[in-house]
């Protein structure tokens, strides 16, 4: 058989659904964290997400380890479809989950990212899954389930226990759940068998995109650490928890601003919430710096965040920096600094919706540009930033021209 027809034959070719069979839930640890995740990922609208992502493209995927007949048991779970398929695979050298608990892992698909934004994707993908994982903690809390947080993972171990579904993924986070009441999820479908065909594809460009990553990159791990409840970002203000499922529901990324100013304080103090996890009490490593742009300013701005006009009116910029120095002496201090600059973002998006002020988070920028706005010295690296201000419908935001979509998300 020549290439061409080769070729032709794969691709009108495709992978059978694997055969599956019903499976019952008997894990109160299930149960409880399908509620935790349906709660922190999803909207209560349909179609939407209750976390933001650059380009709307949400480029994770979620397991959950928790007790099934007196052993554990990995589950693979797609809150947007409510599937949960029990999987044949190990439990990835985590310790067994507390009774009545489970831990909830977060995996890094890169490449959903990466083949809309390049090399950058990467960095899009990691304050993504800060956004979701601190999102997951919140309401983990506002549901009453003791919850901690942990980064500082054997990630390539781990990666190479989920056999060939983990090849082009990385493990980002595990939320582990204490104790709580199984209620019964209503919606979901439980089946029994191996992870889905379709995301153990090796694709050719899935494969171009991971190989180009550093392996100290995707597997910076970190000194482990005793998870201990700290702000991961200095600030003068707390989020009620109470609030924390309700507020994510009405989270919304704003499209534009309107002109005028909003006092936008009480927003930016929430920043320093304390949080359960493993990253230690250092709060100073990431600063926030609130940058309120007047007049001609506006030009300035516009052009630092690479000609998004819908930023034009913004009233405030919550900028967060740390210093380069610290960085480039261990590789996972800047996996660190994303996720405390990431997690203080979702805390913004928050204190927003509890304002009825608008935001949005802005992943292309000139660092030079806002290191100048911000009155910074060459020392400090400038990793992310969330726009604040009176909510308007301007233009569609530049990342969602073109919706990213692909065979088998």
């Amino acid at each position: 058989m020549n290439t061409t027809l080769r070729t032709w034959r794969q691709l009108l070719q495709d992978d059978p659904v694997p055969r599956t069979g019903r499976y019952e839930p008997r894990s109160s640890g299930l149960t409880a964290a399908l509620r935790i995740v349906e709660s922190g990922v999803l909207d209560s609208g349909p179609g939407l997400r209750a976390v933001p992502s650059a380009g709307a493209v949400h480029p994770y995927e979620i397991l959950v380890v928790a007790d099934d007949d007196g052993r554990p048991a990995l589950f693979q779970v797609d809150p947007a479809r409510r599937v949960c398929l029990r999987t044949e695979a190990s439990p990835l050298l985590l310790p067994d989950p507390p009774r009545g608990g489970a831990h909830v892992l977060l995996l890094t698909r890169p490449w959903l990212s990466m083949r809309k934004y390049g090399r950058r994707g990467y960095l899009y993908v990691q304050l993504d899954l800060a956004h979701l994982a601190t999102n997951l903690l919140g309401v983990a809390l506002s549901l009453g389930v003791d919850a901690a947080l942990r980064l500082r993972l054997p990630r390539e171990a781990m990666r190479e226990r989920l056999g060939r579904f983990g090849a082009h993924r990385e493990i980002h986070s595990v939320l582990t759940l204490g104790p709580s009441p199984g209620a019964a999820v209503a919606g979901w479908r439980f089946r029994d068998g191996t992870f889905r065909a379709q995301d153990a594809l090796l694709d050719d460009l899935e494969s171009l995109c991971w190989n180009g990553l550093p392996p100290g990159l995707v597997d910076g791990s970190g000194t482990p650490n005793a998870a201990v409840r700290a702000p991961l970002v200095a600030g003068e203000g707390s989020l009620a928890v109470a609030r924390w499922a309700d507020l994510s529901r009405k989270r919304r990324s704003s499209k534009g601003f309107a002109p005028g100013a909003v006092a936008t304080t009480a927003v930016t103090a929430v920043a320093g919430t304390a949080l359960a996890t493993d990253l230690g009490l250092d709060q100073d490593r990431v600063v926030m710096s609130v940058v309120e742009p007047h007049g001609a300013d506006t030009d300035h701005v516009v052009s630092a965040c690479h000609d998004q006009e819908h930023l034009r009116h913004a009233s405030a910029f919550a900028v967060f920096h740390t210093d380069s120095g610290d960085t480039g002496a261990e590789s996972h201090l800047l996996r660190e600094d994303l996720f405390r600059a990431g997690a203080a973002g979702q805390l913004l998006y928050l204190g927003a919706a509890a304002e009825r002020v608008g935001v949005t988070a802005v992943g292309g920028f000139s660092p030079r540009a806002w290191r100048e706005l911000a009155g910074l010295p060459a020392g400090r690296e400038v990793l992310y930033l969330v726009a604040l201000g009176r909510d308007g419908v301007q233009t569609v935001k530049l990342d969602r021209g073109e919706r990213a979509t692909a065979h088998g998300e």
